[in-house]
């Protein structure tokens, strides 16, 4: 039960760090970079938010 939660928060801290390396390409003007941090940001967040869901609901 709490290995979701646990996994959750580890989803949601690579969030933030894909965030500053989206960050960190932007201003290096690589867009193709920037675009898979984009995806894997936004990623990590839906899949700890589903996480924190299922530790919730169990």
């Amino acid at each position: 039960m709490t290995g979701y939660l646990v996994y959750s928060i580890y989803c949601y801290i690579a969030s933030l760090i894909s965030w500053r390396i989206e960050k960190l390409f932007e201003k290096q003007n690589d867009e193709q970079k920037k675009k898979i941090f984009f995806i894997l940001k936004h990623a990590f967040r839906v899949t700890g938010t589903v996480l924190l869901l299922a530790h919730l609901l169990s």
